[in-house]
């Protein structure tokens, strides 16, 4: 994706379900609004079907930017203390370092932006003879972290790694009748997505039955597991307002492929 536009956008997000939260251009102070798009990581990209105009009136369809992974967890480490660069790094990796790894390159020009946008504060000082910069999160900080993983939607709830995420920090959200709406939404998500792995060459979705490899299978039943435990314990914090539909459906006929 390359943008040639100016931070003269208008960023401003069209209504959507859930009070989705979206950061504009102007907040970070980017002189473009491609360097923003690239450094906060391509898949952090949500994509709506609303079309807006800049103000010097060139027509754009469907971006919508929200919070970076890296962007949340950051924030959400600082709000247990204050870190230095390399300790967010490590905490990072610790969480999510069997998906994928941080650098330098990813964590701090995240951070240079957060600061600039007053979320979060940094204090360089000399530890031992070397250069150590420490971040904290200051109040804005804290009221995006938790509006972030209170409006939870979309990718946050159906993709494993982000999901890992939001539940991570969830606590921080102050409101319990909150937190339990997040569930909720991963909740209604697990029941009534059906995910499938393999399909003929049709593209018709192939039923376990129909597979005979005993290592696909074995991913399916794997996930398929995984899935029923995930629900059973959603269903212990949200009590009693919530039943399961029985985990993952197979259709009866199976069609031509």
């Amino acid at each position: 994706m390359a943008f040639s536009a100016r931070s003269s956008w208008d960023c401003r997000p069209p209504v959507c379900p859930g009070r989705v939260p979206a950061w504009s251009v102007e907040q970070f102070r980017l002189p473009r609004l491609d360097i923003y798009l690239f450094e906060v990581l391509r898949d952090d990209l949500k994509y709506t079907s609303i079309r807006y105009t800049s103000k010097r009136g060139v027509s754009f369809r469907g971006i919508l930017v929200i919070m970076s992974l890296i962007e949340t967890m950051i924030l959400g480490f600082l709000s247990e203390k204050p870190m230095c660069g390399y300790e967010l790094r490590k905490k990072m990796e610790q969480l999510q370092g069997y998906a994928r790894t941080f650098s330098d390159g990813a964590v701090y020009p995240a951070t240079k932006r957060m600061v600039e946008s007053g979320l979060i504060a940094q204090r360089d000082e000399v530890r031992d003879g070397r250069q150590r910069r420490e971040f904290s999160l200051l109040d804005a900080g804290r009221s995006r972290l938790v509006e972030t993983l209170r409006d939870a939607h979309g990718f946050n709830i159906t993709d494993s790694n982000r999901w890992s995420v939001i539940l991570t920090f969830l606590s921080i959200v102050p409101d319990p009748d909150d937190r339990d709406a997040v569930l909720r939404r991963r909740y209604d998500y697990l029941n009534e997505t059906s995910i499938h792995f393999f399909y003929c060459d049709s593209g018709r979705a192939l039923e376990t039955r129909e597979i005979d490899d005993p290592y696909r299978r074995g991913i399916i039943a794997l996930h398929d597991q995984q899935v029923v435990a995930e629900i059973r314990w959603l269903e212990s914090m949200l009590g009693s307002g919530v039943s399961s539909q029985g985990g993952k459906k197979e259709s009866k006929d199976v069609g031509d492929c």
